[in-house]
């Protein structure tokens, strides 16, 4: 019998590894739903539910991380006929590819079996990352400024995160509709009146989730996107929050990428590193 990749910190509790998942799967199906009817119709959006486990996906989008189901195995042990049922939201939709995160204490031990079973195959890890809210840390000394940005500044939070991810325009109203929505809050950083980098934040009770941090890459360097994340640690602590996470990829050697490296810088420590699986269907 195998068991999931990845290690935990000592201490971590099995309720606070189940609130650092549905945190970001809270997040990703609230994004889902929060995308127009014309721009879900043009990318193919689906979000659907079944019990704690939520498929989603945009079909037009060529990133893994937009066609992936969320909260397998965590607030309870998944069973075969939930995996059989996300293969088929997905090919009911279209869809070509399933990227799935498997966290390390996902329910039953012998759920990566159940995987293999089906097709999937390791494809590679994010690194979970938490901190406290407590003592937020200073702003960093940049030449940008800081803005939280509303509807009216909606538009270039979307155009900044389709450009900095590569994404189809497309997306760039899909994410301005995230500015002033209920439980977001979004950013940017300005050079001078000039967007250059953009960033969410999404909170669900006591927990917050720091999301699509994104820096135009004429921009990258400067950083932009320690002020939008040390931002983010002191919002979520005024909105009661007493915990932020977020994920990042690693590097081939293990490291975590630069966004990781930010967070260490600000006082995330990691808790485990998530194994995702990739299925061509």
């Amino acid at each position: 019998m195998t068991r999931s990749a990845g290690t935990e910190p000592e201490g971590l509790s099995p309720e606070l590894a189940t609130e650092l998942e549905v945190v970001e799967r809270d997040a990703w199906e609230d994004l889902y739903h929060a995308a127009p009817a014309e721009t879900a119709d043009r990318l193919g959006i689906h979000v659907w539910r079944r019990g704690s486990v939520v498929a989603a996906l945009a079909r037009e989008l060529e990133g893994l991380a937009m066609q992936r189901p969320l909260g397998l195995g965590i607030e309870e042990p998944a069973d075969a006929a939930t995996l059989d049922w996300i293969l088929d939201r997905h090919r009911s939709a279209g869809s070509d590819r399933v990227f799935l995160p498997l966290a390390p204490r996902a329910r039953p031990a012998d759920i990566q079996d159940w995987l293999r079973a089906r097709g999937f195959e390791p494809y590679n890890r994010w690194i979970k990352f938490y901190r406290s809210t407590d003592e937020a840390p200073a702003p960093p000394r940049t030449g940008l400024r800081l803005l939280r940005a509303g509807p009216d500044a909606g538009a270039a939070v979307g155009r900044v995160i389709a450009a900095a991810f590569a994404m189809d325009d497309a997306v760039g109203p899909w994410f301005a509709a995230l500015a002033g929505r209920r439980a977001w809050t979004t950013y940017l950083a300005l050079d001078g009146d000039v967007p250059v980098a953009a960033a969410t934040l999404h909170v669900r009770g006591g927990t917050a989730w720091a999301g699509f941090g994104a820096t135009l890459p004429e921009h990258r360097g400067r950083g932009a996107q320690l002020l939008l994340l040390t931002a983010r640690v002191r919002d979520a602590a005024e909105e009661g929050c007493r915990r932020i996470v977020l994920e990042t990829g690693e590097e081939a050697d293990g490291r975590p990428i630069g966004s990781g490296r930010n967070a260490l810088r600000t006082g995330f420590r990691a808790a485990y590193r998530r194994t995702n699986y990739l299925l061509r269907v």
